[in-house]
């Protein structure tokens, strides 16, 4: 620098000095903000990535006890029906057991009637 040059910096106001002394820490602190706000913006994604996980684990579990419901009710509708069709295999059995003894019974007071025409009461 030349030596007007130095006395011009040399000769400038006190103020002027503490103005640029102070710069480097308001950049500073402009950047420490900057830092916060980029941790602070960063801290915010990652909560809603959490959320957004969370959410879609709910809709999970809420799918998978939906799932395990229908499952269940599947299967009591398929017991239901089998004891339905056992009800009606037991009432056929039932009523073709009741048709025989009903046939065996005829057969039965046919023969006693045949039995008693052809005995001689004189």
């Amino acid at each position: 620098m030349s030596d007007s040059a130095t006395t011009a910096a040399q000769s400038a106001p006190p103020h002027q000095h503490q103005l640029f002394s102070q710069q480097p820490h308001h950049l500073h602190h402009h950047q420490f903000s900057t830092e916060q706000q980029r941790r602070h913006l960063l801290h915010q994604q990652q909560l809603q990535e959490q959320q957004q996980q969370h959410a879609a684990m709910l809709q999970q579990r809420q799918l998978h006890e939906q799932q395990q419901q229908q499952q269940q009710q599947q299967q009591r509708s398929a017991q239901q029906q089998s004891r339905n069709a056992q009800d009606l295999a037991t009432l056929n059995f039932l009523n073709s057991g009741a048709l025989l003894a009903e046939a065996a019974k005829r057969a039965q007071v046919g023969i006693l009637v045949r039995d008693m025409e052809e005995m001689d009461f004189s």
